[in-house]
């Protein structure tokens, strides 16, 4: 630190001002990418749940018959729909008393979050979503002339923010 201070009390008045403009812009600029990446990571979350809950929405009202007539399989051909979205790891379709009504789970995933979801959330037969270290778990109602008749929940990976963090601060 002492030879940075003898280094810059060495220099002229006007290589001083250059350093001093060139550091506080530096800064500015620093402080400034710092606020757009937590700003995008912040709207990628918001985003990332409005698309998984759409998701579980359109889910839950395609398989509001297969959960009225004891359709099984209906409900897990239902739950492939979410295949089209590659950040989908597993999903599933719960009756009220939590029981496992139809599954679905991606090729090469071992995740059982949906599956090993708390009573507590199920319980509610409200929308709810959370998102824990590596994922994004919502829950969703299937309702049936307005009255819940179970709960279909997705579970998403977190990796678009990943890759949108490592594409920003590669730039």
């Amino acid at each position: 630190m002492h030879t940075l201070s003898r280094w810059f009390g060495n220099l002229s008045l006007a290589r001083k001002l250059t350093a001093i403009g060139v550091v506080t812009s530096t800064a500015s600029l620093v402080v400034a990418c710092a606020m757009l990446l937590a700003y995008d990571v912040s709207s990628s979350h918001e985003r990332l749940g409005r698309d998984a809950g759409l998701l579980a929405d359109v889910v839950g009202q395609n398989s509001t018959a297969a959960l009225a007539f004891g359709d099984a399989r209906g409900g897990s051909e239902t739950l492939g729909a979410v295949a089209v979205n590659n950040h989908i790891v597993s999903a599933g379709i719960f009756l009220l008393d939590g029981t496992l009504f139809a599954q679905y789970q991606r090729e090469g995933q071992t995740s059982s979050a949906p599956f090993a979801l708390g009573a507590d959330v199920l319980d509610q037969h409200r929308p709810w979503q959370a998102f824990s270290g590596s994922s994004l778990l919502v829950a969703r109602p299937i309702t049936l002339k307005n009255d819940v008749i179970g709960m279909v929940v997705v579970e998403s990976d977190l990796s678009e923010i990943r890759d949108r963090v490592i594409h920003f601060g590669s730039i």
